[in-house]
């Protein structure tokens, strides 16, 4: 099966409609210097009439806050660039993606961007997930991924490896009492890991709202769960219910 891609918002295509001849034409955003006049001139071409300036009224106008994600992308992409544009060897990234002591110098200088070209659809979920656990209580079982994600064990297993050969990931076995009698594997996101994902997810507005959609489902089909409240994950009387549970935990 084919890799779904992350796709930033001025990758995504949008379709126009002409409202003169029905003709509809796929294009990105604006960029928020753009001028609507000069994409018109740029659309002229695939159209056999004049178009005005309605047409560009569809079209989504990014932010000042999307160009500053995008110029972070943009550095993250040249770290694999030498001269001439040329693709780097093997030795000459090497030292990037050695794990010692900590993650690698990749994750500790671009953070969310390499994870987001690494991993798949379901890893970044996973991610999300994590991203989304309250700090005070930031543990999540393997089989509640399973659960929500409807993956399998095989799948999860696969994907916390990768993150844990990058030493974003810390793992747990914890007592557990119930039909689950015994011992149970736990993950959570290393300290360094959290710290460094925070500052993207709280810096990019399109990473917050991509990790909101995405999660705001499940942390509502999963409220006993402790998610995190500045994401507004929840609906206002589970958001008090996990309130008052971490200031009663602590």
């Amino acid at each position: 099966m084919k890799k779904k891609s992350y796709l930033f918002p001025w990758e995504k295509k949008i379709p126009l409609t002409c409202p003169r001849c029905n003709g509809t034409i796929q294009t990105n955003p604006l960029w928020p210097w753009e001028k609507p006049e000069d994409k018109i001139r740029e659309l002229q071409r695939y159209f056999c009439h004049t178009i005005d300036l309605s047409l560009i009224k569809q079209a989504q106008v990014l932010t000042e806050n999307d160009a500053k994600c995008a110029k972070k992308l943009e550095e993250y992409r040249k770290e694999f660039l030498g001269e001439g544009g040329k693709m780097k060897t093997h030795e000459e990234l090497n030292p990037l993606f050695i794990v010692e002591n900590g993650p690698p110098e990749i994750f500790l200088r671009h953070g969310l961007f390499p994870l987001l070209a690494l991993l798949t659809e379901t890893g970044r979920k996973i991610l999300y997930l994590f991203l989304c656990m309250s700090a005070e209580k930031p543990l999540l079982p393997q089989r509640f991924f399973k659960e929500c994600l409807n993956t399998s064990r095989a799948n999860v297993s696969s994907i916390i490896m990768r993150l844990k050969s990058w030493r974003l990931m810390t793992t747990y076995k914890i007592n557990v009492k119930g039909r689950a009698n015994g011992r149970q594997l736990c993950f959570s996101l290393s300290a360094v890991a959290r710290q460094r994902l925070d500052k993207d997810l709280l810096e990019y507005d399109c990473f917050r709202e991509t990790v909101g959609t995405t999660v705001r489902p499940l942390a509502r089909s999963y409220s006993y769960v402790p998610w995190r409240t500045d994401l507004g994950l929840l609906d206002r009387e589970n958001e008090q219910k996990q309130t008052a549970g971490i200031d009663k935990s602590g």
